[in-house]
């Protein structure tokens, strides 16, 4: 009798292949199965025209309410059916009222995924990069997919290939075109519709901002609000940065950024198991980011969007560090130069590096008091915030405008 022996690495790895294997057979049946059902009751090319719904909006989390709402609303005033297919059954989208908005929750990743991939639309806006990388695959029954930024970006921060297969990208800036233009060039991919349009969110933010009375604590409010991966404060500087923050005795609220919560849920578990809340430090998870930027006295983080918000709507100090940025996840990989949300950090922010930790209290006095990155906040509030107050605008002329040439198209 011969035994077979597999080390529990092959194990793990077969086991892995057998699981894809299976869940793409799954998916597969299960598309099928949808596509008969949906046109086995005198479904033909006509009626599945007439129900093409004319805009669905994706979102695969609530925290983007904040970017679809204005586009929402613009929507709705000039009558135009839509659809906001949301990831969270508590996503604040189903407390307002629309007329021609329809809001749905499509469930968790797999189901969502598996109504993406049949939808029916003519055109599909979202956040959300990866399309045609990971489980998330253009419908055939869907005509156009737009991309919209949640925050400032370069055009080179999404993991590899993030737009390669939308048609259109909606900018925040001038600078990002030039961006993505090359990454075409290089992958051989046909040339995106770009748009100008701005930032959605910032316009909701600066009106919002203008509303509110925010809170101010007895001694310094320092955020601490790094991104998630690899390169993230948390995994560069971590523990050290966090004890380094505690010793300065200001008041230290953290806000990581929501995918950690699941992308790197062990680290964050342990994090705040090992720095509990109390009277100076405080861990913040508020979907709506306003009321911590804008009761905080200065921002210390890495290359975070969130960085973009603070500087550019509340125009308040920053400190970033990056002790080790590694381009081979993302974009920026395929470019020789450095994305531009790099290189403008010494510009606009006050750098930390590792052996300022033991005085990072003198760094944050010095940020705060010094004034020599207020004109390179003022540079990034002019070029990488287009057109003040009219994303919204912008983004519906653009999609009402694309749904009337796929009609024109169709009929030639």
């Amino acid at each position: 009798m011969i035994l077979l022996y597999i080390d529990p690495g092959t194990g793990s790895m077969l086991f892995s292949v057998l699981l894809g294997i299976f869940t793409a057979v799954f998916f597969s049946l299960r598309k099928l199965w949808i596509r008969i059902k949906y046109t086995s009751l005198g479904g033909k090319t006509e009626k599945m025209d007439r129900e093409k719904i004319p805009v669905v909006i994706y979102s695969d989390s609530k925290r983007y309410w904040n970017v679809f709402r204005p586009i929402c609303e613009e929507l709705d005033k000039r009558g135009i059916r839509t659809e906001y297919w949301t990831q969270s059954e508590d996503d604040p989208a189903f407390e307002s009222v629309f007329d021609n908005v329809k809001c749905r929750f499509i469930g968790n990743i797999n189901r969502a995924v598996t109504r993406l991939n049949i939808m029916n639309a003519s055109v599909c806006l979202s956040t959300t990069p990866g399309l045609e990388v990971y489980q998330w695959k253009r419908s055939k029954n869907t005509d156009w997919y737009v991309h919209v930024y949640h925050t400032v970006s370069s055009g080179l921060l999404y993991r590899l290939f993030g737009l390669d297969f939308y048609d259109a990208v909606l900018l925040s800036g001038d600078f990002i075109e030039e961006n993505i233009r090359i990454l075409e060039e290089k992958r051989g991919l046909q040339k995106k519709e770009l748009i100008k349009a701005g930032l959605p969110h910032f316009d909701i933010m600066e009106r919002e901002v203008g509303l509110r009375t925010f809170e101010k604590a007895d001694t310094t409010t320092v955020l601490l609000a790094p991104t998630w991966g690899v390169n993230s404060l948390f995994n560069q500087l971590g523990d050290e940065l966090i004890d380094s923050l505690i010793a300065t005795g200001y008041n230290i609220v953290i806000r990581p950024h929501p995918q950690s919560f699941s992308a790197e849920k062990e680290l964050i578990d342990r994090l705040m198991a090992k720095y509990p809340e109390n009277a100076h430090l405080h861990w913040n998870r508020d979907n709506d980011n306003i009321n911590v930027l804008g009761s905080s006295d200065i921002m210390i983080s890495d290359y975070s969007g969130v960085l973009y918000d603070y500087t550019i709507i509340f125009d308040k100090p920053v400190i970033y560090s990056l002790v080790e940025f590694d381009k081979s996840p993302y974009d920026a990989y395929c470019v020789e130069e450095d994305p531009k949300m790099i290189t403008i950090l010494p510009e606009i922010a006050y750098e930390l590096k590792k052996e300022d930790l033991p005085d990072i209290k003198a760094v944050i006095d010095n940020a705060l008091t010094d004034t020599q990155k207020a004109e390179g906040r003022a540079y990034v509030r002019e070029h990488f915030w287009y057109d003040h107050g009219r994303a919204a605008i912008n983004s519906v002329d653009y999609i009402e405008d694309r749904i009337k040439r796929l009609k024109e198209e169709k009929n030639a």
